[in-house]
């Protein structure tokens, strides 16, 4: 890290003094013996030495001897290096544009499509984000299990598992079958979340599926948030839901009657 600050200082270390500027001046004309150089900015042979060893240390002036004399001739990848430095330390970073991708669920533990679902998307995250960071993208990558009633109201949670992208489901609309694996953790009947994908249903999404969603919304124009957790409004609990969470209560306190005992 040192060494390349230290090589980066040199660069500008060379356009540092007056003598030097007129040094490069003449050379932009082409090769010069220093004989040449020393006659025209009237300075003695030892500085003349002095300033083209900073000059050619930078890298920005290269050097050959013929005879007694030596020749000086700037260099144009040391030029090309000495302008991009210049360059990239003046350039203004934007902010990385933001991905968000969140993954909201009932059940990691016993949920066929919960688990399922989870491993092909950390999948496609993980092979996505090298390009999307290539692309300027910032990703957040966030799970979120949906584990009482006020949370799932927080994130206008309506059907498990839902995946969004900057706040956007990317199922457009929700279709849902008997989930077992939900129904025996609530003692009731519970829908879980099915993926339509080409004409076809899919109690866990192909990786096709969740590849293109993400660049969809990643690459479109626009991108409307539905996903605010800050603002519950009039969100209602759907009533699929209310059964998982009021069923699992029940089965916890050993009631069984399925009521708030």
């Amino acid at each position: 890290m040192q060494a390349r600050y230290q090589q980066n200082s040199d660069i500008f270390k060379a356009f540092c003094n007056e003598y030097r500027l007129q040094i490069l001046e003449l050379l932009q004309t082409g090769e010069k013996c220093a004989c040449v150089l020393q006659e025209h900015i009237e300075i003695s042979q030892s500085n003349l030495s002095h300033h083209m060893k900073i000059l050619c240390n930078s890298g920005i002036v290269s050097s050959r001897q013929e005879g007694k004399w030596m020749h000086y001739s700037i260099s144009p990848e040391g030029s090309q290096r000495a302008a991009k430095l210049l360059s990239d330390l003046t350039t203004v970073s934007e902010d990385p544009k933001q991905l968000l991708i969140e993954y909201l669920y009932l059940d990691l533990s016993t949920c066929d499509r919960c688990i399922g679902t989870d491993t092909v998307l950390d999948e496609v995250v993980e092979a996505l984000t090298p390009t999307l960071k290539l692309a300027g993208y910032s990703v957040d990558y966030k799970k979120v299990e949906m584990t009482t009633a006020e949370l799932a109201t927080q994130y206008r949670f309506v059907s498990s598992p839902t995946i969004r992208v900057n706040g956007q489901d990317i199922c457009g609309s929700v279709a849902e079958s008997s989930c077992g694996c939900c129904s025996d953790i609530s003692g009731t009947d519970v829908d879980c979340r099915v993926f339509e994908y080409e004409g076809r249903s899919y109690e866990v999404p192909p990786k096709a599926m969740l590849t293109e969603a993400v660049l969809r919304v990643a690459f479109s124009a626009q991108t409307e948030s539905c996903g605010d957790t800050g603002n519950t409004g009039d969100f209602v609990l759907i009533d699929n839901l209310k059964r998982f969470y009021d069923g699992k209560k029940s089965l916890s306190s050993g009631c069984s009657c399925g009521c708030d005992c």
